[in-house]
């Protein structure tokens, strides 16, 4: 029998310090009903809270209210457009507030954070232009940068996917199909990009319910994937 997951989605009216035992990747929060600024704070990268198996893993932020929203982290450790040690990214400008989105994940070192919508600010400044966000509504990638993303079903404890970037920088994986006790939680990592895995290439795995690495594969679970890089 197959156990069936919905997205976790939590709405935050003050600020909030994001545990990752209670709060799994994969969480969507929102700041609806809120009627002041929201500041998520995320975990602190290699502490005991924050365990080597949700890298990868992105925990994604929706403005529904028309107030600021902003997402923390320890000093420096985001890597987000034209800033590779920023504190907070985050969506502060008057009308470009609702229906913004701040997706995060992170490769053991840096949280690596974009934002879809303009207004985006990098330690409360804004970074974009109108005209930049209307031709590349992804922000939080330089120039240089590339969104590529696709579909891939597993087949092994550990998939090498090719995702026809040169360098790949971060990666995000969600489930397509329902979670399984099989495979109950996905895991993604960049690696070192020169040979575990190939440069512009991403690792997938899962986790069954107990935590341990997935060795059955026959509910066919279906992931769809979006791969940062150059």
């Amino acid at each position: 029998m197959s156990v069936r997951q919905q997205q976790r989605v939590v709405a935050k009216t003050a600020d909030f310090t994001i545990k990752p035992y209670v709060d799994p990747p994969g969480t969507l929060f929102t700041n609806l009903g809120a009627t002041g600024t929201v500041i998520f704070t995320l975990p602190v990268i290699g502490s005991g809270s924050n365990p080597p198996q949700l890298q990868g893993a992105p925990y994604v932020f929706d403005i529904i209210a028309d107030y600021s929203v902003r997402v923390a982290a320890a000093s420096g450790t985001i890597a987000t457009l034209g800033n590779a040690a920023a504190n907070s990214v985050g969506y502060e400008v008057a009308s470009n507030k609702i229906g913004r989105r701040i997706i995060a994940t992170h490769d053991g070192t840096k949280w690596f954070v974009v934002g879809i919508g303009v207004g985006f600010c990098v330690n409360g400044i804004q970074v974009d232009s109108a005209t930049a966000a209307v031709a590349n509504a992804v922000l939080g990638l330089s120039a240089a940068q590339k969104v590529v993303g696709g579909v891939h079903t597993q087949v092994a404890q550990s998939d090498t996917i090719a995702t026809g970037l040169a360098t790949v920088v971060a990666v995000v994986v969600t489930f397509q199909s329902a979670p399984t006790a099989k495979q109950q939680y996905a895991l993604a990592t960049i690696g070192d990009q020169a040979g575990t895995p190939a440069a512009g290439s991403f690792l997938l795995k899962t986790l069954k319910s107990t935590l341990a690495v997935s060795d059955d594969f026959t509910d066919n679970i279906v992931f769809n994937w979006f791969a940062f890089g150059t």
